[in-house]
């Protein structure tokens, strides 16, 4: 079972990295943005025990500062959403350290890991969903790397409650042949140019 953890700050509290965002976007690519509010999701895939999920709530938030809750946050006021995830596969360094924390709060292993992902909440009444996605792909994220989604108020606040997580679930062995390298520098290149290569 996935538990999803959002954190925001509390209100009152400056996000400047969002404020530096909302700057760079307006100077940088022209991107009529007002303001930037950025929270962080977590996404933990594993049995916790009753209680656990909640305790964990409180870990991963500052405190002084932040403020967390098992599902969703209530959403600040806002004209379009861009969550950021990284794919299926990618190392999720941030989710590994939140795992380490995790596990020392416990004080025991979770048998499970924790996926990380960062929503952009964007006030701008003349944005239009071309100017957030140019935005997702140019500054908030790398496109190889990561997804990204796009949501204006109205879908976000409609939008079915997302806890999956993107972890790979196929178990089926890859096929393996085997190619004879022992023929001229045209066959090797016609073999390359067929199937990309593992060498051992």
């Amino acid at each position: 079972m996935a538990y999803r953890i959002e954190v925001a700050f509390k209100r009152g509290a400056r996000d400047k990295r969002g404020a530096r965002i909302a700057a760079n976007a307006v100077r940088l690519l022209r991107v009529p943005v007002r303001s930037v509010q950025i929270r962080k999701v977590y996404k933990i895939n594993a049995i916790l025990a009753r209680g656990e999920a909640a305790q964990l709530k409180r870990v991963l938030a500052d405190s002084v500062v932040e403020r967390s809750a098992l599902g969703r946050l209530a959403p600040p006021r806002f004209d379009w959403m861009i969550e950021v995830g990284l794919k299926p596969g990618v190392t999720d360094n941030e989710g590994n350290t939140a795992r380490v924390a995790l596990q020392d709060a416990l004080r025991r292993d979770m048998n499970g890991d924790v996926f990380t992902a960062k929503q952009y909440f964007l006030t701008g009444r003349l944005m239009s969903r071309d100017d957030a996605i140019r935005l997702g792909r140019h500054m908030l994220a790398n496109p190889l790397i990561h997804d990204i989604r796009v949501f204006s108020r109205d879908e976000w606040i409609s939008s079915i409650f997302d806890d999956a997580v993107p972890a790979i679930c196929e178990k089926r062995a890859p096929d393996i042949a085997e190619c004879c390298l022992a023929g001229s520098d045209e066959d090797l290149a016609r073999i390359s140019g067929a199937r990309y290569l593992s060498c051992s």
